[in-house]
């Protein structure tokens, strides 16, 4: 009833009812129990009557809220820049440390006079500490200094499991007389699935002279995934073992094809040198054992031998220096054992 009287009062003639009549049978439907026309206002209907009301402080709050909008619309944008802008830095500035770890790491692994100062650089851009480790691991290898080598390997073992790291310790340990440490190293490897071109190398390395078939598998992938000179002097190492093992002719004329091309390229390096100089010695007995012409394998050696005297402080040179002329007269069976320090 209240709601037909509010109807009928209505100010708004369109919200009233139209006729006497039409008020008459909404009271006879309230009567009679039935609906009625009179309703309470919608919620629409006084959010335009309140808006009509108070134009002029709703056009206003508009206003400052639209502005707010705005802002705040204009303050995402620019944040969101900015983050974009940092993401780009980070990732350029990563990748600017990845490519000088990576520079530094081929220099250490071929035994450039540079390695100490890309070292300190790699360091200078922040790369990792395990990266440095490994990085200083393989300087201490080059000296001699393997007790320190094993040190810095298994630092960066503890920082961070890889498989150049695990294969780098595995020859270390094997160099140093400790099976024990060493069987857990490869037992560790042989559960792992290598990936990058960097995990077949040290892998190939690591296998050279206790598994060489493995060894030459892995140096040959390695090459497929990135070809690089380092990759074609562990071949040729490899080659050089599988060779000694197996007495292939042709085997052994690889290797030496493979170290021979490199030390064209890098006659001043003194790991090419060591390769080179262990592929021609093995060359130079296996055509000796089967009665063919050794003269060319010995003079490589020689030239490759007295290259190595430049470098006094590296380790497998001194080794083949000191063992260069007895080796020519003896079996290669423990050739092996001696110049293993050039695998890292």
């Amino acid at each position: 009833m209240d709601w037909i009287v509010m109807k009928a009062l209505e100010k708004d003639r369109f919200r009233r009812y139209e006729t006497a009549n039409a008020m008459a049978a909404d009271l006879n439907r309230y009567l009679q129990g039935e609906a009625i026309e009179a309703r309470p206002p919608s919620t629409a209907y006084r959010l335009r009557k309140a808006a009509s009301r108070h134009r002029v402080a709703l056009v206003a709050t508009s206003v400052v809220a639209l502005s707010l909008l705005a802002g705040t619309v204009t303050t995402s944008w620019f944040a969101l820049r900015e983050y974009r802008a940092r993401l780009e830095t980070d990732v350029l500035a990563e990748k600017y440390r990845e490519e000088v770890f990576q520079t530094a790491l081929t220099a250490t692994l071929m035994r450039d006079p540079n390695a100490p100062e890309l070292l300190k650089q790699a360091k200078a851009v922040g790369v990792e500490e395990a990266d440095l480790a490994f990085l200083r691991g393989h300087l201490n290898v080059h000296s001699g200094e393997m007790t320190e080598a094993t040190i810095e390997f298994e630092r960066a073992r503890n920082l961070r499991d890889t498989i150049p790291v695990h294969a780098s310790l595995a020859v270390v340990y094997h160099c140093l007389g400790d099976t024990n440490r060493e069987l857990s190293e490869i037992q560790w490897l042989n559960k792992q699935a290598p990936s990058g071109a960097e995990d077949y190398l040290f892998l190939a390395q690591s296998l050279t002279f206790t598994h060489p078939t493995q060894a030459v598998k892995h140096a040959r992938t390695a090459i497929r995934k990135r070809d690089s000179l380092f990759g074609h002097v562990v071949l040729a190492g490899a080659l050089s073992q599988y060779a000694i093992d197996t007495d292939s002719e042709d085997t052994i004329e690889e290797a030496v094809c493979q170290a021979d091309a490199v030390a064209v390229l890098m006659k001043d390096n003194a790991y090419v040198l060591g390769v080179q100089l262990f592929a021609n010695l093995a060359a130079m007995r296996l055509a000796e054992k089967h009665h063919k012409d050794s003269h060319l394998y010995r003079s490589t050696a020689v030239v490759a031998a007295t290259g190595l005297e430049s470098f006094p402080t590296y380790a497998m040179g001194r080794l083949l220096r000191a063992h260069y002329f007895d080796w020519l007269f003896r079996d290669l069976s423990g050739l092996g054992c001696q110049v293993e320090v050039a695998a890292m």
